[in-house]
């Protein structure tokens, strides 16, 4: 506790006997950890959600979670990967809410409110208002074995929402009704935002393709499967990818439960081909369900002019990468300034072989702003903008 009321009103614990601990505090220095989801009071009184280790000695993760009015947490449940599922009530009309949410807007007096968070409690993975125009509140929450969730509790909103065919879809009188509400399963899918291709030189004239894609939200990810296709091109003297329809060519591990942006990339080195190549993901739920992203089609072989491709990711924070060409062999100089055209530093610097290149600029010792990077080889110049948003 802090220097001000703290009360629990709900406990649950995992499979491992850590204890889950939900109340309101009113006090601003009620206790928060490390890298904990929101380490500020928000006013009023906030909920808190705490997490002891097996013998109490430790405080695992403790955050708090509110608006600017007064908001309760009453219950808590744990499912199996460590998500910690939390309902009460709010009369915060900016209660955190996300992104596709059932409902992102208070609706009146106090609303219910389910959220969800990582078993980190570093991130809200969901969180949505729940009511109608009178007092609702959340008192229990429950989670089956296909991760649907459950709330009970108790309304006086005669329009609190009810679903066609329910065993009563009416207020009945008295101060309060019964309430029972089912969220179903994946809140937030793993939602896909973009997936790139870029193909890159060396110095054996091997053909790199630098894949690229971003997450918005995600639910329970595995991960990803990556899978290429080829159709050869007849002139090329190398067979060796024939009959690779869907290769299962590499993996990379999902991030579990996010409602934030996260970025990722995979490499696929050293093709000694022509031709066109396919790429596609295979997303990986944590149960084992999939989904195939859209198809991601580029053209493998020497470029025919030069060209300097814009940074990806951008805006970044703290590094991107610069993908270009160029037709000869030749001197290739990239350098980068900031907007008054200051020299900020030599990213490359030597002499290379015709072919498509890919380099990393590492930002993470400058301020935010808008900065230039150049590509000079030859009688070739170009430059385009990029933003470091921190």
């Amino acid at each position: 506790g802090g220097s001000n009321d703290d009360l629990a009103y709900g406990i649950a614990m995992d499979n491992s006997g850590n204890a889950f601990v939900i109340g309101y505090t009113g006090s601003t220095d009620y206790p928060v950890t490390t890298g904990a989801y929101d380490k500020n009071f928000n006013g009023g009184s906030d909920v808190f959600v705490s997490m002891l280790n097996p013998s109490g000695s430790d405080l695992v993760y403790s955050t708090f979670i509110g608006g600017s009015s007064s908001d309760i947490g009453n219950c808590i449940a744990i499912d199996n990967s460590g998500d910690a599922f939390v309902t009460g009530y709010t009369g915060s009309t900016d209660f955190p809410t996300t992104n596709g949410a059932y409902d992102e807007s208070h609706n009146g007096n106090n609303d219910v409110f389910v959220s969800m968070l990582n078993p980190a409690g570093s991130d809200l993975v969901y969180s949505t208002f729940i009511g109608g125009s009178g007092n609702d509140s959340g008192v229990g929450i429950a989670i089956d074995n296909s991760g649907n969730t459950f709330i009970a509790g108790f309304t006086k909103s005669a329009n609190y929402p009810v679903t066609t065919g329910a065993y009563d879809e009416s207020l009945n009188g008295g101060y309060y009704d019964v309430f029972v509400t089912k969220l179903f399963d994946a809140l937030l899918p793993v939602e896909l935002t973009s997936f790139t291709a870029v193909s890159t030189g060396s110095a054996t004239n091997k053909i790199s393709v630098v894949l690229n894609w971003t997450t918005a939200t995600e639910v329970n990810n595995f991960g990803f499967e990556i899978a290429r296709a080829i159709d050869i091109n007849p002139a090329s003297s190398n067979n060796d990818y024939a009959g690779t329809r869907w290769k299962t060519i590499g993996f990379v591990e999902g991030r579990g439960n996010s409602n934030s942006p996260k970025e990722y990339s995979f490499i696929d080195a050293s093709l000694s081909i022509s031709g066109t190549v396919q790429y596609r993901l295979k997303q990986i739920d944590t149960n084992g369900s999939f989904e195939y992203s859209d198809i991601v089609e580029i053209e493998i072989g020497l470029p025919e002019k030069f060209e300097l491709f814009q940074n990806y990711p951008n805006p970044f924070n703290p590094s991107t990468t610069i993908n270009y060409q160029i037709p000869k062999d030749g001197f290739v100089n990239i350098t980068v300034y900031n907007s008054l055209g200051q020299e900020i530093g030599i990213l490359l610097n030597e002499n290379q072989t015709s072919g498509k290149y890919s380099i990393r600029f590492n930002a993470n010792n400058l301020p935010s702003g808008l900065y230039i990077y150049r590509l000079q080889s030859g009688e070739f110049s170009s430059e385009r903008k990029m933003i470091l948003a921190k």
